[in-house]
């Protein structure tokens, strides 16, 4: 029997008909109006809303609806259809479905206030978006507990102050996820307006960003051009002191990232979990994240809270192209962070503060790295650690070509130092190369502090230069 429901609201200006399509049962059809100069019905949101649970919307065409389109009903599904809506769109109800639709959300960029009201919203439980292409000039949040988000495309086309009042800094992610749990992003492109260029003024705008938020999964996600860091993880501080935990990524790229490719902020161990028997059962871990361009450091981890930091994380098959700064460790580490069979080039620099006692190591296990040569107005070492325990084993280490020409490299391959004796956080690095094999020529020093695996076969007089000498001065 067809089950066709006829839209209410008509006093509210809605302009919608049944179409001539035949539905199936628990189907109604949203037409696309009259043909012409504006071929869009109207807001059909009093129609849907209005539907029993169980009830699929067919949209057939264009609809165009002036302010916020807010869908208030359960367990429905609108398939299809060009949505476009001057304000924001607010999906309240639970276990809705969004499917194979294109959302332009805030077409009236620039005049709709307050915050909230230009984004798309998702507050609801168990709401899906499959197969959609989305344009957030704003961009979009998740609050809803079991968020899912498969396939299709989402872009801000903008690079562009929010409007109205804020949430910390002025430029919104294109998906923010915060203070929820098992949210699913997976299949899908995400997309800014960046130039792959660092400015700091816009850095807030990230491809993704998950805010104290737990077990989500991002599987197969491409990120690109964003302003801000493909990839950010953090607390939402100061209402949380707990960061993002067990999370499980499996398959990340990005391109052309403003800032850092990946940022781990605090990601993994809360505060007050640090070593102890508890601290393991919050491990994140990701999986296959290739980094091809970015502004800064292909991976960064990095807390700008006090007494915040990562731990308990690992990443494997980890791929940083030619041309980016690699992997920084700075600031607190509440944990163990190991990157299995990393590959590619840049530095890697720990300046890691000590935190615990014994200080919890960073472990890169296996891959091939070339580090800088001499390309650098200020001497650094291509692996350098001056507050943590680095260790570094089972890996192939060489060097970049010299743009200069000049051979060997003219400044270090890897060193431990001194760190501030005056800051009793900061003690000095302490770094470990462990059965690798050094690549001539390696032009490489280390200082007391390191222990380079002197026994092992592979350094006997495999380098031109030998992998231990005397300090640094």
């Amino acid at each position: 029997m067809k089950n066709v429901r006829r839209p209410t609201g008509l006093a509210l200006g809605l302009l919608l008909t049944i179409s001539g399509l035949t539905a199936g049962a628990g189907e109604a059809v949203l037409a696309a109006g009259p043909a012409g100069a504006d071929a869009c019905a109207s807001n059909p949101a009093n129609a849907i809303n209005a539907t029993p649970a169980g009830q699929t919307f067919a949209a057939s065409g264009c609809y165009n609806i002036s302010g916020d389109f807010t869908i208030t009903a359960s367990n429905i599904t609108i398939s299809g259809g060009v949505w476009n809506i001057s304000g924001g769109m607010t999906v309240k109800g639970s276990s809705d479905t969004i499917t194979g639709a294109t959302l332009n959300v805030n077409t009236n960029w620039g005049n709709v206030s307050p915050f909230y009201s230009s984004q798309l919203l998702i507050t609801g439980r168990k709401n899906s978006l499959i197969n959609d292409v989305v344009t957030v000039p704003n961009g979009m949040l998740i609050k809803g507990v079991s968020t899912t988000l498969d396939g299709g495309s989402y872009t801000d086309p903008t690079v562009s102050p929010a409007v109205g009042p804020r949430h910390g800094a002025s430029y919104k992610p294109i998906i923010l996820v915060r203070d929820t749990d098992k949210a699913s992003i997976s299949n899908l492109t995400v997309t800014g307006a960046g130039t792959g260029i660092y400015n700091k003024t816009v850095v807030g705008e990230a491809g993704i960003k998950l805010e104290t938020s737990d077990s989500d999964r991002i599987i197969n996600v491409t990120t690109t051009n964003t302003p801000g860091d493909g990839l950010e993880l953090v607390v939402d501080a100061p209402k949380h002191n707990v960061g993002v935990t067990r999370l499980f990524v499996d398959g990340l790229t990005v391109t052309g990232a403003g800032r850092h490719g990946v940022t781990l902020a605090e990601v993994g161990t809360p505060p007050g979990y640090a070593g102890t028997p508890y601290a393991a059962s919050y491990q994140s871990t990701l999986n296959y994240i290739n980094v091809v361009s970015c502004g800064l450091w292909a991976i960064n981890f990095q807390s700008d809270i006090f007494s915040q930091g990562s731990g308990n994380v690992t990443m494997n098959n980890v791929t940083i192209a030619d041309g980016n700064q690699g992997i920084s460790v700075q600031e607190l580490v509440t944990g163990p962070i190991t990157i299995n069979n990393l590959n590619g080039s840049g530095r890697i620099y720990d300046n890691s503060l000590k935190h615990l006692a014994p200080q919890p190591p960073i472990t890169i296990n296996g891959g091939t790295w070339a580090l800088p040569a001499n390309d650098r107005d200020l001497w650094k070492a291509g692996i350098e650690t001056l507050g943590g325990v680095l260790v570094i084993q089972n890996m192939t280490l060489k060097r970049q070509p010299s743009a200069n020409g000049l051979v060997p490299p003219d400044y270090a391959a890897w060193a431990s130092l001194v760190g501030d004796p005056t800051n009793p956080t900061q003690t000095g690095g302490v770094l470990k190369i462990i059965s690798s094999t050094v690549v001539d020529p390696s032009g490489s020093y280390a200082d007391a502090n390191s222990t380079c695996g002197s026994s092992d076969p592979v350094y006997s007089g495999n380098s031109t230069y030998a992998p231990c000498v005397a300090p640094i001065n």
